[in-house]
């Protein structure tokens, strides 16, 4: 490890011949694991998005060159102190414990920042892997600010295991500044991690399909709406620097009167400083429910709630962009999840709990109409992207394109993970191979 007064950085090796599966994370140390030991469960699940059962403990293992997983669902939870609101470059080598099987990986980063999703890694090779993060402190409608003083690395999967870990920081970099309610802000999941039964936000899976240099920091909370968030903002705002983006999806909790009229009349709130700021705003229309009420088996179709609140996004944007300015764009979510609803209902059968595989639920509980699971966000943040780049592909000389092109700079290709044929033909879920309530 080496630092210097002004800009700080680390190089960490594992296993035998570095940090070994024992090393605790302290403030003293200043790096270390996560729910290691008979206390490791006690971690405040904010540190890294996990949450742990009393009684639960992480067991690790070390080869010569690497820190492995025991249990494919049972993490490593890497952390390492550093000073809140600043940026980092991130290097990631990743391995099969077992050099003669292939691993398959997927890695957080931060409040369960989702990078890889079961990453297939062939025996006896190594992935390096890069990206950026901005340590940003976060309020909460419930707790206040916590201040975020970790740096956090998740690796968990068959054969899983961490062989290296780089980082460097920047005085600056780009951010995408998130704000939204529970369907996009950062959830925490239990452990052991069943991606199924955990909930999911948007925000926590767009790091997977976005470039390397863009890093993302999510402000969004469950409940929230465009007014109860503007303490959200307040957090953050003076942090945005010039050629920032700020990404802005709302719509599940607008259910007072007037609530669209609201959602439209607040957006300038927000707007008019981002723009001040040098940055720029993507306003998202909202992922929509899939109630039963919403579906008709006969025409294989699917009527929106949210409609209207994608509609006056839409409108806004298209407002100002008439008026000559050029930082602004509009990204749906709203139509994209319903086709894909249809399409889930076509490829299991015409039923409305066919997308609830996507949605969280848990053996014991009810199927979640609402909020999706990490298999379902990791396909809406895919379809983000997707349709970020049908706007860039379709006018690259628009306004809007040109802002969705800075957001897109280095975009990477991956494709989401569908639910397994194995989880599917054990029936509707939540079914045997989801977890058990707490």
């Amino acid at each position: 490890m080496a630092n210097n007064s002004s800009v700080k950085s680390w190089n960490f090796k594992f296993g035998l011949n570095g940090v070994t599966a024992d090393t605790k994370f302290s403030e003293e140390r200043g790096y270390g694991f996560l729910g290691i030991g008979s206390d490791g469960w006690l971690e405040d699940e904010r540190s890294d998005g996990f949450r742990m059962q009393e009684g639960q403990e992480i067991v690790l293992q070390n080869t010569e060159n690497a820190v492995a997983v025991t249990e494919p669902d049972m993490p490593i939870r890497f952390a390492v102190s550093v000073e809140p609101n600043t940026y980092y470059q991130v290097k990631v080598t990743l391995t099969g414990a077992d050099p003669e099987q292939d691993a398959k990986i997927t890695l957080f980063s931060e409040k369960r920042h989702i990078h890889l999703t079961e990453k297939l890694i062939p025996a006896g090779e190594e992935l390096v892997y890069e990206f950026n993060v901005n340590i940003q402190n976060v309020h909460s409608k419930k707790t206040g600010v916590y201040l975020d003083k970790m740096l956090n690395i998740v690796v968990l999967g068959e054969n899983a295991a961490l062989a290296a870990v780089e980082i460097q920081q920047l005085k600056g970099g780009k951010t995408l500044w998130i704000l939204g309610d529970s369907t996009v802000c950062d959830q925490t999941a239990a452990l052991p991690y069943f991606p199924l039964s955990s909930f999911g936000g948007v925000g926590q899976a767009l790091p997977k399909y976005l470039g390397k240099d863009l890093a993302v920091s999510n402000h969004g909370e469950s409940g929230l709406q465009t007014i109860s968030s503007k303490p959200h903002f307040e957090n953050f705002k003076e942090r945005i620097q010039p050629g920032d983006l700020v990404y802005f999806e709302f719509g599940h909790n607008h259910k007072e009167e007037n609530g669209v009229n609201n959602y439209y009349n607040n957006i300038p709130h927000y707007y008019e400083y981002i723009r001040s700021k040098g940055a720029k705003l993507i306003i998202v229309g909202p992922i929509d429910r899939h109630r039963p009420e919403q579906y008709d088996p006969k025409t294989n179709s699917w009527s929106s709630t949210l409609r209207e609140f994608s509609e006056m996004g839409r409108k806004f944007v298209e407002e100002q962009v008439a008026a000559g300015r050029t930082d602004i764009a509009f990204v749906d979510l709203n139509a994209p999840s319903l086709k894909w609803y249809e399409e889930l209902c076509e490829k299991y059968g015409r039923q409305d709990t066919s997308p609830s595989y996507y949605f969280h639920s848990i053996q014991g509980g009810e199927i979640d109409r609402t909020h999706p699971n990490d298999a379902g966000v990791d396909h809406f943040a895919y379809f983000f992207v997707e349709n970020a780049k049908a706007v860039l592909e379709a006018d690259p000389d628009s306004p809007q394109a040109k802002v969705l092109a800075e957001l897109l700079e280095g975009a990477r290709d991956e494709q989401p993970n569908p639910v397994s044929d194995a989880i599917v033909a054990l029936g509707a879920p939540p079914n045997a191979a989801y977890p058990k309530a707490e």
